[in-house]
């Protein structure tokens, strides 16, 4: 009786789990919320959501598609009565240009919540919206916020465009990625014991690693990413995504990659 009850139990909470998590992706209402992070499916539909709203404030446009051939949106703000978008001052905006620094696009979602829903009661926003044009792309690297959702991560994973290249150069294209070896959806340092390593457990935290001082005796060799060798090469993670850095790319002060890692091969290379 107990075991049926426990059994009950874990699919009462399964169901439930479900239905919230349906919750989150399917009903995106405004005003929005701001309780959960958007990933790439959620945030395209925020914004067909903001348009559907706001028809006569918004104007929603499909502006690109990425290297995996996922839409690039832009939502514009802009009241018609008072002028043409063109004839008023623009105010771009944009986020999420790294892939895994997603709190940019919620950023932007916020400001676009804020000056619709606000629009007509709020004095100083009503102001603005009549005064400009706001011309707002939340993700500019949708293969990097779609990545960085649905696949394990390092801290520094889907950073940049999702470009094929042959890191090692061995004429295969991003064979060697690291593995989320324990399955707990992270890619964290591997480590093993080691008296004459150069590092010891963090007293504070032990979920953490210091470095031992000069003479100390150490507990632990770092042995880099998880991660197996995966194109029997020999080396391991040596040939993860393509990596050009969309914030490094632009065409001004553009350096090249041994001064600024991840510029790309010339200024703009990751629109082609």
């Amino acid at each position: 009786m107990r075991k049926l009850k426990f059994i009950l139990s874990l699919a009462l909470i399964s169901i439930l789990s479900s239905q919230y998590l349906s919750a989150q992706v399917q009903n995106i209402t405004v005003p929005l919320r701001f309780d959960h992070y958007y990933d790439y499916d959620q945030l395209v539909q925020a914004l067909k959501v903001l348009h559907q709203a706001y028809p006569n404030l918004t104007k929603l446009e499909l502006v690109g598609k990425s290297e995996e051939q996922r839409e690039i949106w832009s939502l514009t703000i802009n009241n018609p009565k008072t002028g043409l978008a063109l004839n008023k001052p623009g105010v771009y905006v944009d986020g999420n240009i790294h892939g895994n620094e997603i709190q940019a696009g919620e950023v932007c979602l916020y400001f676009l919540n804020e000056m619709l829903t606000k629009y007509g009661k709020n004095e100083k926003i009503t102001n603005l919206v009549n005064k400009n044009a706001y011309y707002v792309i939340p993700s500019v690297n949708v293969d990097g916020r779609y990545h960085f959702f649905k696949d394990a991560n390092t801290s520094s994973s889907n950073r940049g465009l999702r470009r094929p290249k042959d890191d090692d150069r061995d004429g295969l294209f991003d064979e060697d990625f690291p593995d989320d070896l324990d399955g707990d959806g992270n890619i964290c340092q591997m480590r093993k014991k080691d008296p004459l390593g150069k590092y010891k457990t963090d007293p504070e935290d032990p979920r953490l690693m210091i470095r031992v001082k000069p003479g100390e005796k150490g507990e632990w060799t770092i042995l880099g990413q998880e991660g197996i060798d995966n194109d029997g090469d020999g080396r391991i993670n040596e040939d993860s995504e393509g990596y050009v850095d969309p914030n490094r790319n632009w065409g001004y002060n553009w350096a090249p990659n041994y001064v600024q890692r991840g510029a790309g091969d010339y200024p703009f290379s990751g629109d082609g």
